[in-house]
């Protein structure tokens, strides 16, 4: 990749994936801290095991459910695909936006 290629959009989508990747693992690792302080280990190691679990889950339907002719055409908005097949016109932006205020 090329420092010439850089543009505004291609930096604005790298900042958000790494927004929601960070507050995503931000609000998994303080799940810790609302616990007992003997049990803040637990808490942790079962947040993630719930992450990595859902993450899982979320691949496996994006694989069965869309082709990858369509998952190449979402791009990075596979969320929006998968609920645009699987839900009509309404309901599927509410998958996003319960998604993006979680």
């Amino acid at each position: 990749v090329s420092p010439a290629s850089f543009t505004f959009k291609s930096f604005a989508d790298g900042a958000i994936v790494s927004v929601f990747f960070y507050w995503g693992w931000d609000v998994t690792m303080n799940l810790g801290e609302e616990t007992e302080p003997e049990d803040a280990s637990k808490g942790a190691f079962w947040a993630m095991i719930n992450l990595i679990v859902f993450f899982v889950i979320l691949m496996t339907v994006v694989l069965i459910a869309l082709s990858d002719k369509e998952i190449a055409a979402a791009n990075t908005n596979v969320l929006y695909a998968i609920s645009a097949k699987i839900f009509p016109a309404p309901w599927s932006y509410l998958v996003v936006l319960a998604t993006v205020l979680s």
